[in-house]
């Protein structure tokens, strides 16, 4: 084993065909871990070493609790795994960070067809999400 380090820029980039949006690295859905904070991290270096459009996924999020969710703030918070609005100061970050998180793709798990139809439709109405990720069969826990 060696320090093998790949430089992403030298990297081949084949554009996927049929998506909303371009594509050139995919940041991959973590759960519990793909935040706000993480993904705008993930895209500021990503975007140092190419020119390519870096896609994120959020973490992923339960279809049944995201429909439960009260409101678009609500949704548009559980794509961050930030909670609730806290400060002002957190809110006015949270807003600059959300300007330059796109594209974004939000993966919703669940089995029930109705509850994934509307959870999709949901994220959509946020604004915030150019596509959403249907997990079917993962074995962690949202």
């Amino acid at each position: 084993m060696g320090n093998d380090v790949v430089d992403p820029a030298v990297l081949p980039v084949r554009q996927p065909t049929g998506l909303p949006f371009d594509v050139g690295r995919v940041v991959a859905p973590m759960v519990g871990q793909s935040d706000l904070p993480f993904r705008a991290l993930c895209r500021q270096l990503c975007n140092c070493k190419t020119n390519f459009p870096i896609v994120c996924y959020s973490a992923m999020l339960d279809a049944r609790k995201f429909v439960s969710l009260p409101d678009n703030d609500a949704r548009e918070n559980a794509f961050d795994l930030l909670g609730d609005a806290g400060s002002e100061a957190a809110i006015a970050s949270r807003a600059s960070l959300r300007k330059c998180d796109r594209p974004l793709v939000v993966q919703l798990a669940g089995n029930e067809p109705s509850v994934l139809a509307t959870a999709a439709r949901l994220a959509k109405e946020t604004g915030r999400v150019d596509a959403v990720d249907l997990n079917l069969g993962c074995p962690q826990r949202a």
